[in-house]
Formats: C-alpha cells, sequence, structure tokens
C-alpha cells in the first residue's frame, strides 16, 4: 500500500554537485548581533521560548506541545534557496524533542513533501526523513515516504554537530561532519511546492520532554547553474 512504502537511501553523493555545495554556501546569519535580525527570520515561538545567547540562537522548547514546532523561519530568496546548512548543539533534551533543520520539498498531488534532519537525542540518532504530509492548513501526517539515520549511538549533550540538507524535486541530499552524507532519488519528480517554509527549529510529536538546544553559523545554498543534469529549482 501506498503509506507502508520507505525507500532505501543511497549514500553517494554526486560529485559535481557536492563540490559546487563545498564552494558555494553563503553565510546568512551568526547571529553575532546578539538579537534575531528580523529582516532575516520570521519568529514562530509556539513552543518554544527563542533568544540569542553568546552569538548563538538559543531554544527552549517547553513541554506540553503535541505535534508542534517553533522556528526561525528564512524570508529572504525562498524560491531560490535549495541548501540549509547550521551548526547545531544540544545541552539537554528529554522526551521526544529534536533539534532541526526543515523545508518543504515538493507536493505529490495536494499532498506536500516535508524534509527534516535533525539530532534526536532521546535515541541517539541523527535522523534524516521524508514524511508526506496533507493538505493545508493542517498538513496532517500520511506516511514515510523515506527515513534513515546515521549510526547509533552518537554522544550529543554539549557536542556541536554541522549538519546540512539539499534539496530539489528530484532529490534529496542530507550530511553531517564527521558522520557522511546520505542521497535519496525520488521515485518521480515532485510538484513544486507552494509553501516554502524552511528554517531551523525544534519539535516534539508526543510533547513530552523539554530540550535546550543552540543554532550557530547558518549557511544557505542557491541554485547553480543549470547544465544538463543539474539540481532543478523547488519551484520550477
Amino acid at each position: 500500500m501506498k503509506n507502508s512504502i520507505i525507500f532505501t537511501c543511497i549514500a553517494v553523493l554526486l560529485f559535481g554537485f557536492t563540490a559546487y555545495a563545498q564552494e558555494n554556501w553563503q553565510l546568512y546569519d551568526d547571529f553575532n548581533s546578539g538579537q534575531i535580525d528580523l529582516q532575516k527570520w520570521e519568529i514562530d515561538d509556539s513552543s518554544a521560548t527563542i533568544t540569542v545567547e553568546n552569538g548563538r540562537a538559543k531554544f527552549v522548547h517547553e513541554e506540553g506541545h503535541v505535534l508542534d514546532g517553533s522556528y526561525l523561519l528564512i524570508t529572504q530568496g525562498l524560491k531560490t534557496l535549495k541548501g540549509i546548512k547550521a551548526t547545531i548543539t544540544v545541552e539537554s533534551c528529554t522526551g521526544d524533542v529534536r533539534a532541526r533543520l526543515a523545508s518543504f520539498t515538493g507536493k505529490i498531488g495536494d499532498d506536500y513533501v516535508y524534509s527534516s534532519h535533525e539530532i534526536r537525542a532521546d535515541r541517539e540518532y541523527i535522523l534524516s526523513s521524508l514524511p508526506v504530509l496533507g493538505p493545508a492548513p493542517d498538513y496532517v501526517f500520511k506516511y514515510a515516504y523515506f527515513s534513515g539515520h546515521y549510526k547509533n549511538p552518537l554522544d550529543f549533550m554539549g557536542l556541536p554537530f554541522t549538519m546540512w540538507m539539499v534539496l530539489s524535486r528530484d532529490q534529496a541530499n542530507y550530511g553531517v561532519e564527521g558522520q557522511g552524507e546520505i542521497e535519496f532519488s525520488f521515485p518521480n519528480k515532485l510538484s513544486p511546492t507552494d509553501d516554502y517554509f524552511k528554517g531551523i527549529g525544534t519539535m516534539s510529536a508526543i510533547g513530552v520532554g523539554t530540550c535546550t538546544a543552540y543554532f550557530d553559523d547558518v549557511y544557505i545554498l542557491r541554485q547553480p547553474p543549470s547544465p544538463a543534469g543539474s539540481l532543478l529549482l523547488l519551484d520550477e
């Protein structure tokens, strides 16, 4: 059945695109201003308190928020933005609260393909996933298109992890410095998204647990030139 399909990842990235990404990441925000720059970020703090502390964005996720998250949402150049990279440090985390990079990737009919690259401290691994969500405004989870995680266990508390994801309607690419990279190719090209949600934040599915996590040195990757075989824009 459709809702039971989970595809296997291919743990090799295309060399050409990897080289492009390494050379073309652009610093978006290092938070050294001491405050959240409202020209760069939209604040969604429905389940966490978000501040800037010692040059890092600090999320203090509260207990009791079921299927709810808090985010700093990127506001600049969303239609050409295809990659997000950040250094994430989890100070303390309980329950199923996770710190993540998140984005809509494309659509399958009326459903949205969401992308999450997250630290799951409760399970001691980093999870990369592509859940399919129902139509707006509820975005109800329907099934997992892809889910895979890095080697288990990992010690997270107080340690920085530099993580990135690069997305198109053909592929989803995930990486963690020192841990490796994952590539997932969609069997069928996704339709363009009409929701350009892209950001950093925290989220809990069951509303149990708290988490304090820091985000620093957020980089973005724009669409590369378009020779034959290059990845496509999310909204092409």
